[in-house]
Order: structure tokens, then sequence, then C-alpha cells
């Protein structure tokens, strides 16, 4: 086995390794004494060699202290909670639960097992080879079926801790609704851009600024290879009429018009298919069939097609920066809710634009937004209450640090990661 995999896997072994072991007496080398109680640097040491060895190579060497009193108040805040825990006898388990924890202990462990025989397998190597070697380097690295067993005990009692300490909790529903309503209406009037962004990605609404409305369309598409040439095109255009409007010396006006019209041509030629396809859609339309089952009919925007904007239309502004600037301007130029624009050229195809109504501003009625709300209020009240008792746990905690006894010795080797 080359020595480099070994290092990738040690690497991948270092989370498993770095929880602490609940040690009751301080052997050599103390990283802290809590409440009496010491424990070793060894604890932390493996974690912050690694990470120390990445600052290092990533040119982070300044920032290696930092990191290690960051380190170090992550793992007493856990010891902390662990003590907390155990005062409220938290920390004891069944005979059952604890057949269990060593039961989905060992499955992990051989689950793990299985995964690395293939990155130790060698040619001519047998299978029982290869699995004793694996077993040996779980062993020197110190990864057993206990300590896994003993990772998921304090796991189960930090789940125990939280579930105590919040047991009461509960979520104030208006005040949460008021503070996000009060939050995006600053972001989204400071930067309607944001507004968008949330809307097109999925994100819970609480307040409309002004100016938006919906808009469907139906989207006729130009296969690929016309796509691209509709697009260089259209960058000619663009030059010729930046050229006309500043000419430069030795510009030839009628030329430049010329080939102007000549590329409009062939656009023109381009999206004619498209136009044939809008004609027939206008004459439905115009026969009294619905825009909407004609959307589902000939659109070929995969955002129509489905929720939320099958349903809410895509929202648009005269400022908006999301959409093609024909797009935008063809969707706010229709004066009234109903209307169907004529066919809006983008570097997509043909759009038929309908206006499906200005978006009223303002807070979005709680009613509205109450589930969004109710997802996640409670549990960041927990949260918060949470992070409140461990703080208060660990203010009133006797706690005496030595950073001192965590030494970061720099390898001589290139770290792996």
């Amino acid at each position: 086995m080359k020595k480099i995999a070994k290092c990738i896997l040690a690497v991948a072994l270092c989370a498993l390794l770095a929880a602490p072991a609940m040690a009751e007496t301080a052997p050599e080398g103390v990283l802290a004494v809590i409440n009496g109680v010491a424990y070793p640097a060894a604890d932390v040491q493996a974690e912050f060699d690694y990470y120390a060895a990445m600052y290092e190579y990533y040119g982070m060497g300044d920032q290696i202290d930092a990191l290690k009193e960051e380190i170090i108040d992550y793992y007493v805040q856990r010891y902390v909670q662990m003590d907390a825990a155990a005062q409220l006898g938290l920390d004891q388990f069944t005979e059952e639960e604890e057949a269990e924890i060593l039961a989905q202990a060992q499955e992990r462990y051989d689950e793990t097992l299985a995964e690395y025989e293939g990155y130790f397998a060698e040619e001519g190597a047998s299978d029982e080879d290869v699995r004793a070697s694996v077993i040996q380097y779980f062993e020197e690295n110190g990864f057993t079926v206990e300590v896994l067993a003993q990772y998921a005990r304090e796991d189960m009692i930090y789940e125990r801790y939280f579930d105590y300490v919040t047991a009461d909790v509960t979520a104030d529903i208006e005040a949460l609704y008021e503070a996000r309503v009060a939050s995006q209406k600053e972001d989204y009037e400071a930067d309607p851009t944001s507004f968008e962004y949330d809307v097109m990605y999925g994100g819970d609404i609480f307040y409309v600024p002004e100016g938006f409305r919906a808009v469907y369309h139906i989207l006729l598409l130009l296969d690929d290879a016309s796509a691209d040439e509709l697009y260089d095109l259209q960058g000619r255009q663009a030059e010729i009429a930046a050229e006309l409007e500043n000419p430069g010396e030795g510009s030839d006006a009628a030329s430049l018009q010329a080939e102007l019209d000549e590329i409009g041509a062939q656009i023109n030629a381009l999206i004619a298919p498209l136009l044939e396809k809008a004609d027939e859609i206008y004459a439905r339309l115009d026969a009294g069939e619905d825009f909407f089952a004609l959307m589902a009919e000939y659109g070929e925007d995969p955002g129509m097609q489905e929720d939320p904007f099958m349903t809410q239309g895509y929202y648009v502004s005269a400022d908006s920066v999301m959409w093609e600037t024909n797009f935008r301007d063809g969707a706010m130029a229709l004066e009234k809710e109903g209307d169907v624009s004529e066919p809006v050229l983008t570097s997509y195809g043909i759009h038929l634009i309908l206006h499906g109504g200005e978006l009223t501003s303002g807070p979005v009625p709680l009613e509205q937004v109450r589930e969004a709300i109710e997802a996640t209020a409670l549990d960041d009240a927990r949260q918060d209450a949470y992070n409140a008792a461990v703080e208060a746990a660990v203010a009133a905690a006797d706690i005496v640090t030595y950073p001192e006894n965590v030494i970061y010795t720099p390898s001589q080797e290139e770290p792996v990661g």
C-alpha cells in the first residue's frame, strides 16, 4: 500500500477519532480541568494537527494560534455539556440501549472495514491479508467498535441534554413574522434584485416591494444551432449600432447600414418557423382558447410547466436584472392584466407574454406564510435556548485550560487534502 493512500485514510478517520474521551483523572499533558475533572490534551491533538497543517499549507500559519483557541473552546463546551448532563443523570443507559448502541457500532465498523478494504487491496494479496491490514491500521489509529459506541453514547447524551433544556420552549409566531417582514422590507427596498433571487430560488417571501407584476409566457425555442447563429448575429448588430452611434475615422455609414439590414433579414429567416407557430397560437387565442392551456401545449420553458411558477408566474419589474432586456421590457409594456404581447425575441427564441396582474406590495399576510414560519420558528427558538443554556453552564463552571499542552509540530511532508 502506498504511503500517500494511508495518509488519505488517516485524514478520513480524523473526524471520527477527534471526539473527547471522558477521562476521570488527568493524565500527563492536561488540556483542561473543569469542575475538578481533568481532560487530556490528546483529546484535541489529532484534530488540531490536521487543521494546523492545512492552515500552514495554504499560507495561513499566522492564524494557527487562533485555530487552537477555537478548537479548545469547542471541546471545553463539549466537556461542560457532558458534565451538566451527567449531573442530571442523562448519561445513564439501560441494558437494551447499550445493546442497540453496540450493535449499531459494530454495523458501522463493518461497513467502514468493507469500504477501506478496497483502498488497501494490493495485487497478489488475499482477502484475509487485506482485511488483517485494515484491522491493524484501524487499531493503530484507535478506531474500534468501542470507540464508535462511545461516540454514539455521547451523541445520545447531547440529544438528551438538548431536549431537557428546551423542553418548555415555545415560539412566538407573530413576533417572528414581524421580524422577518421588517428584515425583508429593509433588504428588498434597498435592493429589489434580492427579492427576485429569493423568489426564483425558493426563498420564503414575507414582504413584496413595489413595482412588480406576475407574467406568464409561451416560449417557442430555437434549436441549438439557430440559437448560436442568432447569438453571433445579435453580437454583430450591437457592434454596428455602436459604431453608427459613434462613428470612427473611415466609418462607412452606408455599408454598415446595409450590413445591419442583411443581419435583420437573416434573423427574420431564423425565427420565421417560430413566428408561424406563434400565428397559430394567436389565432387560437382570438378564437377564445385559454392562454394557460396553450402554454401547456406549446410552451417550451420548463419553469412554466410546473409549480411554483406555473401557478404564480415570474415576477418582473421595470428594473429587473434576472431577465433579458427584451423579455423584461416586453412584459412591462403590457398595459393591463390579461393582455398578451406581440412576439418578443430573446436569445432563447420567441415569447408570447401574458400580463398576470400587479403584485400587491407590502407585507405578505401572516396566514399565507404561517406554515413557513412554523416550520422553523420552534427549531430556531429551541436552538437559541440551547445556546443560552450552554453559555450559562460554561460561565458557571470552574474551568482552567492549558493551551500550552497542545503543541503543533510542522510536518516535513506535504499535507494531504
